[in-house]
């Protein structure tokens, strides 16, 4: 309603679209069909640029712009911090446009990787634009897709010849001059690209990395060795827990007599939220002493809490990403459903990047059989815990220096392609 009624309030616009990426009845065509009508709204508020002042070497190093507004202490800020440092400056410079208003320790440290750091809050997309222009960027990349403090808009005027989309929702912008989507080899599903209005293109490996946390929690034995019964836990945001999910890891904890299921978000500190939570399960029989709400805590509580769960249960159409990183570290692995439309592959890329390819439930049953089989020999559970964040770092999911080489490619092959070289 919000958009019939100011078809210019692009932000309303965007965030039905973020709201229908986390509806478990959204087609991929019913997401292509709403960004396309984003894009052509935003089209027609823009003047594109025809002409840039970048010069055509495709062995230039190359000016890469990334505009977003979590350069902050957010997942993207971490994103990027894992690998920024290990980047070839001889090969690539990045330029900061910065949407955030209130900066913090982690903008900090990731001033220094960038040659220009630009804050842009206030300013509006033509200004915007006119800015990117001026500064000669070869390749400009958003951090935000439909997520919060986007500027996708300012895309539509095309200041950079190349124009790509990476780490915001894993859906079509719908944006004219979104050159290409960066994904990884498991993100887009075979036929899926139709469903986007860019072209795909692949990192190698894994979609992101991150750098281990700064502090030492480790991993503890196994929950369920030492309390007679398994522990379930998801420390995702409570909008991920559809009415669909709720109901399936309902029929786990059948499945599982004894079992518990521990939650852990920010949600979670307001009494309100915690009722409805149990109100929600306790519709599929499900009663309160099984559940263990928690809300925030600081970062070591935080990893400490996972020493709490023997299994993660992986939310779903919208899959956890950073909390299942966090999870892996800490020995605890993520049992995630295979997607079934555009958008909902998160968990099965993170999975088969960490050596976990065994872990992807085909459907609801298989997701069900699958915790109950996992979870019915703990021996084997305890020995995968063990060795599990060794088994991590190894993976591209925890090695900055491997994916730094990787995307500084992907940036070379997108630059190489739209030259026609």
């Amino acid at each position: 309603k919000a958009v019939a009624l100011d078809a210019n309030y692009t932000d309303a616009h965007s965030n039905l679209i973020y709201a229908l990426k986390c509806m478990a009845g959204t087609s991929s065509a019913g997401l292509l069909a709403e960004a396309a009508r984003f894009g052509r709204q935003v089209a027609s508020m823009a003047e594109p640029f025809t002409q840039w002042n970048v010069g055509r070497d495709p062995h230039k190093r190359l000016r890469v712009g990334m505009v977003s507004g979590d350069l902050r202490n957010h997942v993207v800020g971490r994103y990027l911090e894992s690998f920024l440092g290990h980047i070839d400056r001889a090969r690539v410079e990045f330029v900061a446009y910065s949407n955030v208003a209130l900066e913090d320790e982690v903008t900090a440290r990731l001033k220094p990787h960038f040659a220009l750091w630009r804050k842009v809050v206030g300013l509006n997309d033509s200004a915007l634009a006119g800015l990117v222009h001026e500064d000669g960027i070869d390749i400009l990349v958003d951090l935000a897709g439909h997520s919060a403090l986007n500027r996708l808009p300012m895309f539509a005027y095309r200041p950079a010849p190349v124009q790509a989309t990476w780490l915001g929702l894993f859906t079509t912008t719908g944006v004219p001059g979104m050159d290409f989507m960066i994904a990884d080899p498991h993100l887009a599903a075979p036929g899926e690209a139709q469903y986007f209005t860019e072209t795909i293109w692949p990192l190698a490996e894994s979609w992101f990395c991150l750098d281990p946390p700064a502090f030492a929690v480790e991993p503890g034995p196994l929950p369920a060795l030492e309390r007679g019964f398994v522990t379930f836990g998801c420390f995702n945001n409570l909008a991920k827990m559809t009415d669909e999910v709720v109901a399936l890891w309902a029929k786990v904890l059948d499945a599982a007599p004894g079992s518990s299921l521990s939650l852990k978000t920010a949600q979670l500190y307001d009494p309100v939220s915690s009722r409805v939570t149990q109100e929600r399960f306790g519709a599929h029989g499900i009663a309160p002493e099984r559940l263990v709400l928690e809300g925030h805590s600081p970062l070591p509580e935080y990893f400490a809490a996972y020493n709490r769960v023997d299994l993660a249960l992986d939310p779903f159409p919208f899959h956890g990403a950073t909390t299942s990183l966090d999870g892996l570290w800490m020995g605890v692995p993520v049992l995630t459903r295979r997607g079934d439309r555009v958008g909902t592959h998160l968990g099965e890329s993170i999975a088969w990047a960490a050596g976990l390819g065994d872990w992807i439930a085909d459907d609801d049953d298989d997701y069900v059989a699958k915790a109950i089989a996992l979870t019915s020999d703990l021996d084997r559970l305890a020995a995968l815990r063990a060795g599990l964040r060794a088994q991590v770092l190894a993976s591209p999911l925890y090695d900055g220096a491997r994916f730094a080489r990787n995307f500084e490619d992907a940036l070379r092959g997108m630059w190489r392609k739209a030259l026609g070289a």
